[in-house]
């Protein structure tokens, strides 16, 4: 993880000097896997209310299986202009996966989709809900269909 945090800052610092300060959105995840997850960025930052890194773990334990799913993505809020206390997230990366059923074990990297309604309950508070999608290739995970989806719900802080 310290490898692709490094890489965000990397490309979100040269255009933090236009940003207005921090956007950090902690969230829980539920669906057949389970966890949290976090979005660290800036906000009001090139055409964007937030652009954030986003990372989650999700976990599925049950009898002989045992499965772990991190997701890195790169995301960005948009506001709607029409109704400014409304809006959405998107967010697209990579997600690793890591299981075992018995003694085989599996691990495999995928694609990971993210995206999220907004609602802006103060100038500095919001709620989300939203929804991810982690997809694998055939027969590299344990899971049933190779892919993960997992609903969540947030709030976000503008500091």
């Amino acid at each position: 993880m310290q490898l692709k945090f490094t890489l965000f800052l990397l490309v979100l610092a040269p255009l933090s000097a236009q940003a207005s300060g921090l956007f950090i959105s902690p969230e829980v995840k539920v669906g057949s896997f389970r966890g949290a997850g976090i979005q660290i960025g800036t906000n009001d930052i090139a055409g964007f209310d937030a652009l954030y890194f986003d990372y989650s773990q999700v976990t599925y334990t049950s009898g002989n299986f045992d499965e772990t799913i991190d997701a890195y993505r790169l995301g960005f809020q948009h506001m709607f202009a029409h109704q400014p206390q409304m809006g959405f997230q998107a967010s697209l990366g990579v997600a690793d996966y890591r299981g075992s059923y018995r003694e085989d074990k599996r691990d495999t990297k995928g694609l990971s989709v993210g995206g999220a309604y907004v609602y802006q309950v103060t100038p500095t508070l919001s709620v989300r809900a939203g929804a991810d999608l982690d997809i694998f290739k055939d027969d590299k995970t344990h899971t049933f269909t190779d892919t993960a989806v997992q609903f969540s719900v947030g709030f976000g802080l503008r500091l």
